[in-house]
């Protein structure tokens, strides 16, 4: 069912490091150190942004057939629910190392292959982690979110975009109110 999406995040993921070594370049001056970790910072939002995107399609995937049966054919499975939805949450968390291997490929790769300025380190495995834990987490929320009914999922993603364009209107108005950090705690 999902095997577009997974590969579409797959070949995301698989590109990311190779893009940052790219941008990152191949010169060994030390002058030009502060150059290539601006340059890097500026892709910084990127990973969490590809991990959670990687989350969200590999968890809506899991529950599309559902969605489209209108969760009738689980209901009619000789299971419980619990254990349907363990079955579920294995396979796609199953689905979901295949773009976190082609990630970790990836940045073992371009770290390889980079020559970076002295005083500056690759640490292609500790990225790979990162990247997995980020997308675990959103994992976990998106899952949650998607093995509901379209409609309360729609409420659910609606209502957390909604509170993250107030927190950015407030932003823009130079408002020092924090929504999020006042829901999250």
């Amino acid at each position: 069912w999902g095997r577009l999406a997974l590969g579409a995040t797959a070949l995301a993921a698989f590109a990311l490091p190779l893009v940052a070594a790219l941008a990152a370049g191949s010169d060994t001056d030390p002058r030009l150190a502060q150059h290539t970790i601006e340059t890097l910072s500026l892709l910084r939002p990127v990973f969490p942004l590809v991990a959670a995107l990687t989350a969200l399609f590999v968890a809506v995937t899991a529950w599309g057939a559902d969605h489209q049966g209108s969760h009738v054919y689980a209901l009619s499975m000789p299971v419980t629910r619990s254990r349907f939805v363990l079955l579920r949450l294995g396979a796609a968390l199953t689905l979901l190392l295949v773009p976190l291997l082609a990630f970790w490929l990836s940045a073992l790769v371009a770290a390889s292959a980079t020559t970076l300025p002295s005083g500056l380190h690759t640490y292609p495995n500790l990225l790979a982690l990162r990247f997995a834990l980020a997308a675990v987490v959103a994992f976990g929320c998106f899952f949650a979110i998607a093995s509901a009914t379209a409609r309360t999922a729609g409420y659910v993603l609606g209502g957390l975009v909604a509170v993250l364009l107030v927190q950015l209107l407030l932003y823009a108005l130079d408002s020092r109110i924090n929504l999020v950090g006042w829901l999250l705690q």
